[in-house]
């Protein structure tokens, strides 16, 4: 990764925010590698155990109240904008910028995003749409255990349920939470809104503990105290690492844990209604698992499948408390030997850390499950995207190479040359503003769908590689992070599922730390996605079109939402966001 990403993009992007929240009222406005000389370390690399740490939240007095508790709005909102200007808060290249509205109703420091109340009376009526899933492959046909909270134990991917379409193969928050079982609850996301998240749980009965960005000490406990008040004291927090250039806890994981069972699930979705569909203008993708508590005592974590392994070295950095941790050890994770966790830990890593996270996260990951492309063959990507950084021909190499396996080190790093050659091997799914005015919610509901206009000026920007992202559910947006990879001719598919968005900030880059004198993995993110292996992939050879092979090729494991291999822009431009750069 000769070139990497201006270092000035996170000082754009606030000015950026900057500008759009002025009118916030108005709008919202080739890889053979030779990748075998990695597999001998990856064992190390998930042998190691970090450090674990808490934080522990106290209660305190001063009433702050939601909904129905006394809550003095207007100087939280006061507080909040201070706050703000304060500490410019608009993360980095990929962050996801969101409007405020004076209708919000969420906390300030959880939320800078419209709160539309939405009644039944304002949702219209599902018509039938092409390129629906058949109803057959719903929720409501899950696998049937003996244990009610087990509905998908071998893992399963879905769209996030349309208050504007028909059901399909899609899921809603609440068949998410299984709120009648739902006994703790940790949840990581970029934003949330608690009103609505509290009134989609048994808060009596659910314990709850955020897991969210604060870049100060002062942060954390005005956090943590308002997080005691308003849920009285049935939340907890914890903070994640913010040191230095890191700028965003985007990762949206969830571990929700119920008597008998252990849901892990992955998403793209923040803690927002609209993102989970109750507005029907936006979808994102889920996917989940559950787990059956282990019959005997809990195991250790050397027992583990690599994904557990990686679940808990995740949640430890994340500051995730150690009763977390050793909770996880009590259940089986045995259905998960076909599925990696992809992660990007924030800040800086080193050795065999820096081998396990960002990009080495996703090459160790295609070793762990036997994805590494034949040789001689090119491994093909589509990424579909909801926000882009500066992006050029080094770095999609950089991310080619490790969706082959390639570790990026120092040798990597210095061998990878900006070749115009790897764009035939890559697609961008990222909407135009054509599509985007065409949509239900028009160009007010794709606030957090971003792209400079400067940055897809620059003459390094790989343009040839972009494709309109048109989701299947007509007139919707997306919000999903979805990598499919696959050969052209033979070999592995799989499907990248979570909140990594196309960027640097996402991703990582590797460069050599000037104090240390050794290379470190360099992530301005938090994020967190799962692999997939595609299962018992289907013989594509009687389709007539590429759309018609890759949709057969990867419906057992994921129906894929975006028209595929979707058209290029021609003379359309994409979505710029914020409007006035």
């Amino acid at each position: 990764m000769a070139d990497t990403i201006n270092s000035d993009d996170d000082e754009d992007l606030k000015l950026a925010i900057a500008l759009s929240l002025q009118d916030a009222e108005s709008s919202a406005t080739s890889t053979e590698k030779n990748a075998q000389s990695t597999s001998a370390e990856i064992s190390s690399f998930l042998s190691s155990k970090p450090i674990t740490s808490s934080t522990r939240i106290e209660p305190v007095k001063p009433p702050i109240t939601f909904g129905g508790i006394n809550l003095d709005r207007k100087k939280m909102e006061d507080e909040r904008l201070a706050r703000q200007a304060q500490r410019k808060r608009a993360a980095d290249s990929d962050g996801e910028p969101v409007v405020p509205s004076k209708k919000a109703r969420v906390l300030p420091w959880l939320d800078n995003a419209t709160a539309v109340s939405i009644q039944p009376a304002n949702i219209p009526q599902p018509t039938q749409l092409p390129h629906q899933i058949k109803p057959d492959q719903s929720t409501s046909n899950a696998t049937s255990t003996s244990i009610p909270t087990i509905k998908h134990p071998k893992g399963a991917v879905f769209r996030t349920k349309s208050a504007r379409h028909p059901r399909g193969r899609d899921i809603s928050i609440e068949e998410v939470l299984q709120r009648d079982f739902l006994e703790t609850a940790l949840i990581s996301s970029f934003s949330f809104n608690l009103e609505w998240l509290f009134g989609k749980l048994n808060t009596r009965k659910t314990k709850l503990m955020l897991c969210m960005a604060a870049k100060t000490e002062a942060q954390r406990k005005q956090y943590a105290e308002e997080a005691l008040e308003v849920g009285k004291g049935s939340i907890k927090c914890c903070f994640p690492p913010m040191e230095g250039e890191t700028n965003s806890m985007h990762s949206k994981l969830m571990i929700l844990k119920y008597e008998q069972s252990l849901r892990i699930v992955v998403t793209s979705a923040n803690m927002e209604l609209y993102d989970w569909g109750e507005t029907g203008d936006m979808e994102n993708t889920v996917f989940l698992i559950d787990l059956p508590r282990l019959a005997g005592d809990a195991q250790t974590e050397a027992d583990l499948t690599p994904f557990g392994k990686e679940l808990i070295y995740f949640a430890t950095k994340c500051n995730m408390p150690e009763s977390v941790t050793k909770a996880l050890l009590k259940f089986n994770f045995a259905a998960t030997s076909d599925i990696a966790l992809v992660h990007s830990v924030g800040g800086f890593s080193f050795g065999s850390d820096m081998r396990r996270t960002g990009l080495n996260s996703l090459a160790i990951s295609i070793h762990q499950l036997g994805l590494v492309p034949p040789k001689n063959t090119s491994i093909e990507l589509h990424y579909a995207t909801a926000s882009l950084g500066a992006l050029n021909d080094n770095y999609l190499t950089a991310l080619h190479n490790a969706a082959s396996g390639v570790l990026a080190d120092s040798s990597t790093r210095a061998k990878t040359k900006a070749d115009k050659g790897i764009r035939e091997f890559v697609c961008v799914y990222f909407p135009t503003r054509q599509t985007v005015a065409a949509s239900i919610g028009g160009t007010d509901s794709a606030g957090t769908i971003c792209l400079q206009r400067k940055w897809y000026q620059q003459d390094t920007f790989p343009r040839s590689v972009m494709r309109d992202h048109v989701p299947t559910r007509t007139g919707i947006l997306s919000h999903s992070k979805i990598i499919l990879g696959h050969c052209k001719n033979s070999g592995p598919a799989w499907a990248y599922i979570g909140s990594a968005n196309l960027s640097e900030s996402a991703w990582g880059k590797v460069v050599k730390d000037s104090k240390k004198k050794e290379m470190k993995m360099v992530c301005r993110n938090w994020e967190c996605g799962v692999l997939l292996r595609v299962r018992k992939a289907k013989d594509t050879t009687s389709a007539t079109t590429k759309e018609d092979g890759l949709r057969i090729l990867f419906d057992p494991t994921l129906d894929i939402p975006f028209e595929i291999p979707g058209r290029g822009y021609g003379q359309q431009q994409p979505w710029f966001f914020p409007h006035q750069m």
